[in-house]
């Protein structure tokens, strides 16, 4: 036996870290959870930044929504039945970010408004690229999937006709007395 183990170890001088709930949250209050991080005068300054945080979430979102569709179109080597109209919203979602905000809204950009505002920029032409990719090859595999209907379309006609007509069929008409 050490002498080191009959030793109590020494206290920690800060306190423990308060527990978090693994419980589901709503978008509400994850998004009330997140003011605790924005700097209050800019928020007073800049209506966009202060809702920033919803709009990086909702890339996050469409993100997540669009490699689930991509795994799951790969998972089944087709196109799953997921198609929602997700390139509109990120659009839509888009041009918030490009205008800053909403149209009525007053307040000015401040610099960490911009920053944010091109940060985001980015993000969602990479997210809208994201998805022109997925569409994409959605249709090459239709286009796929529609040559090769075709192909075997084409071989089971010839094997029937093959099958149907295994001699040659007379040019000549024959004649039946009676």
């Amino acid at each position: 036996m050490s002498a080191r183990t009959l030793i109590t170890p020494p206290t920690y001088k800060s306190q423990l870290p308060p527990r978090i709930s693994q419980e589901p949250k709503s978008f509400r209050e994850l998004y009330l959870e997140t003011l605790e991080f924005l700097d209050l005068e800019q928020a007073t300054i800049s209506p966009f930044y202060t809702v920033h945080y919803i709009i990086r979430f909702n890339g996050y979102v469409w993100s997540q929504v669009i490699s689930e569709i991509r795994e799951e179109d790969q998972r089944l080597n087709d196109m799953s039945s997921s198609s929602v109209g997700h390139m509109e919203e990120i659009r839509k979602t888009f041009s918030v970010v490009q205008r800053g905000g909403s149209l009525g809204w007053k307040g000015s950009d401040t610099p960490v408004a911009t920053q944010i505002k091109t940060h985001l920029e980015e993000d969602f032409t990479h997210l809208m690229d994201q998805a022109d990719l997925l569409w994409e090859t959605r249709n090459k595999r239709a286009a796929i999937r529609q040559q090769e209907a075709r192909a075997r379309e084409k071989a089971l006609t010839n094997s029937f006709t093959y099958l149907y007509f295994p001699f040659p069929i007379p040019i000549f008409p024959i004649l039946i007395i009676h």
